[in-house]
């Protein structure tokens, strides 16, 4: 039995894979969560722990560098979604599928399956403040289609972060 969360997180691609965003956020650590949909409306939700993992310091040390390096290094898949001046790390993943859709269109056969692309990710490194879960329909590859994205999101986020509040320009009025 393969958990949902983690086969988005592993891409073993061994299981029927059944989305659930917001269990890979809490996963990936967002403390404050919310879902922003398509049509731009937010859903704040609590995260809820379904389990514990027994997992030793040690080996989610690797785990983290290995979500450093999908970003930061020179092979990374992820390296589209680099952010000047942020320390980001996250995953990328290519979901095969075969729905009613790709059947009626003749996308599923022996050999070729249409892929979804995912990538999530969490930043800064140090001390995460923002969780992005991208997921293309029919994408394809995440590190081609939904890297681009997450780095188009969290350059918006990091950006009106460093901008003063709405109204405030930094010019002193006078009555």
């Amino acid at each position: 039995m393969c958990p949902t969360v983690c086969r988005a997180a592993t891409g073993n691609g061994r299981c029927t894979l059944s989305t659930q965003p917001s269990g890979a956020l809490t996963v990936i650590g967002a403390s404050e969560p919310a879902l922003l949909g398509i049509s731009g409306a937010i859903r704040h939700f609590t995260p809820k722990a379904v389990r514990t993992l027994p997992i030793s310091p040690e080996n989610l040390a690797v785990v983290k560098k290995g979500l450093d390096a999908v970003v930061n290094s020179d092979t990374g898949t992820g390296k589209k979604a680099l952010v000047d001046g942020v320390h980001i790390a996250g995953k990328t993943g290519t979901a095969e599928y075969c729905d009613d859709l790709a059947l009626k269109n003749g996308e599923c056969y022996v050999g070729h399956q249409p892929t979804h692309a995912w990538f999530a990710a969490y930043a800064p490194v140090e001390d995460p403040e923002i969780a992005v879960l991208v997921f293309i329909y029919n994408g394809g590859e995440g590190s081609e289609r939904a890297a681009p994205v997450a780095q188009k999101i969290l350059k918006y986020y990091f950006g009106r972060k460093n901008q003063p509040p709405a109204g405030q320009t930094g010019q002193v009025t006078t009555p």
